[in-house]
Order: C-alpha cells, then sequence, then structure tokens
C-alpha cells in the first residue's frame, strides 16, 4: 500500500509540472501576442485573467502541499547567505499595485545593518510576503501598513503592522491552527492555511512570533528569526520539491477579490 509521504510526492510532481507549463505558456503568449499586435485591450485581458488564476491554483497546490511536508516533518531548510532586508524591500515593492488600488499607504522602515545572514531567504520570503498580503487584505481604504525591520546581536525581528479590521482576542487563540479561522469572512479564493504555514516556518527556522490585535483597531504581526541559522540533522530528504514561480506574484495572487 502507498504510504501517505509517497502519495504526496506523486501529487507534488503530478501538479506542478503542468501548473509549470500553464505558466510558461502563458509568458510565450503574451510575448508574442504583445509584441506583434501591441496591447490591444481585448487580449490584454485575456491574458491577465489566464495568470490570475494560474497564480491562485498555484498559490492553493503549494499551501497544500507544504501543509503535508510539514505533518510528516519532511520540510527542511535550505540556508545560504542571504539579504532579508532585500528579500522585504522587494515584498514591500511587489505589494505597492495593490496597496494604490486600495489608496492605502504602505511604509517600509529598515533599521538594521542590512548585513548579509545565514538563513532561508525563500522561507523567509514566503513569511513576509504571507503577512503583507493578509494586512492589504484587510485593511480598509485609505488605512495604513507598516512593515519595520530591526535586530539584536543574534536575532532578526520583522514586523508587520496595520489599522484594519483587527482580531478579536476569542479568535486569536485559533488563528495558527490548521483549519483555524480568519480574520474575516473569506471573500476570495484559498484554503485558509496560510497563518498555519506561516506559524510552522517560524519554528522551523528556530524563531519565534508574537501577536497584537484588537477588534477594530488593527494588527501587529513580529516575529524575530537567527541569524545564523544551525543546521540540524533530518532522517529524511524532502523529496516534495520547492515551492516554484514567482512567490510574490502567486501569493499576491489572493488580494484580487479584495480590491475593486
Amino acid at each position: 500500500m502507498i504510504s501517505k509521504s509517497e502519495y504526496l510526492a506523486d501529487l507534488s510532481h503530478s501538479l506542478k509540472t503542468p501548473m509549470a507549463v500553464i505558466s510558461e505558456s502563458i509568458d510565450l503568449i503574451e510575448m508574442k501576442l504583445f509584441k506583434e499586435i501591441g496591447e490591444v485591450e481585448a487580449y490584454k485581458g485575456i491574458i491577465e485573467r489566464m495568470r490570475r488564476n494560474s497564480d491562485i491554483l498555484q498559490r492553493s497546490i503549494n499551501n497544500i502541499i507544504e501543509s503535508a511536508v510539514i505533518e510528516e516533518k519532511r520540510m527542511i531548510m535550505r540556508p545560504a547567505l542571504v539579504s532579508l532586508s532585500e528579500i522585504a524591500e522587494k515584498a514591500v515593492d511587489d505589494a505597492k499595485i495593490y496597496t494604490e488600488k486600495k489608496n492605502l499607504s504602505i511604509k517600509f522602515i529598515d533599521k538594521t545593518k542590512k548585513e548579509t545572514v545565514f538563513s532561508d531567504g525563500e522561507m523567509y520570503e514566503s513569511i513576509i510576503l504571507n503577512l503583507i498580503s493578509n494586512s492589504v487584505k484587510y485593511t480598509g481604504e485609505n488605512g495604513k501598513i507598516i512593515i519595520k525591520l530591526c535586530e539584536s546581536e543574534e536575532m532578526f525581528i520583522t514586523e508587520v503592522s496595520d489599522n484594519g479590521c483587527g482580531i478579536g482576542k476569542d479568535r486569536q487563540k485559533r488563528l495558527f491552527k490548521k483549519g483555524g479561522i480568519k480574520r474575516l469572512q473569506e471573500q476570495g479564493s484559498g484554503i485558509g492555511i496560510g497563518l498555519y504555514l506561516v506559524s510552522e516556518k517560524i519554528k522551523l527556522m528556530g524563531g519565534t512570533k508574537h501577536l497584537e490585535s484588537e477588534e477594530g483597531k488593527g494588527t501587529k504581526f513580529s516575529f524575530a528569526i537567527p541569524k545564523k541559522y544551525i543546521f540540524q540533522k533530518s532522517k529524511t530528504k524532502n523529496d516534495f520539491g520547492q515551492v516554484i514561480f514567482n512567490q510574490s506574484r502567486v501569493e499576491y495572487s489572493s488580494l484580487l477579490p479584495f480590491i475593486k
């Protein structure tokens, strides 16, 4: 009988391969079409819808697979020398196209030395993208979002705060559990496990998280991760493959139902 791990490994490859083909095909169509006939609005709209739905599907696939990998204790770190400051700044810049549509103010404050650290940059990026995405979703028009970076001797600290709808104390206890509730009634696509994955990834990176929120006033989520990752022995190899595609585009695809 096939094991759960083997089934999920097969599922990973079965889903990701056709998604890669679809995404690459959209890129080729977009380049060829616009080169030959220019940005005709009718065709541009079709391409954008194809891209949007491809990204939404890819995001759901990634979340399902990552959740299963974490449950099987098979997710591993891939540390390298990276600039977490640059990763965070790019995540903020990529969000601006969405914040502008909601008339949101998004501010980036970096109080670190902007040094490279030995950590998993891709995992850090996935965490901060999810947190920024949530702030954009649940902050009303003309609201404010602040992303602040600071550091201690051993830890790199990231804060994402907003003056959005906030989260009641009774809901905060379940927020990071798989199958927990969301900050608002779901308006768009997704399977509601983003913050569960965020919490588990922070733990895997050897970090800690902290949440401050009051319903109707806003939310501040902060997390601290070590500047130097300590290798841990793993009995098994992660055969589920890395998350592919443009992470910011895929993560921010969940914002579209929240933006008019």
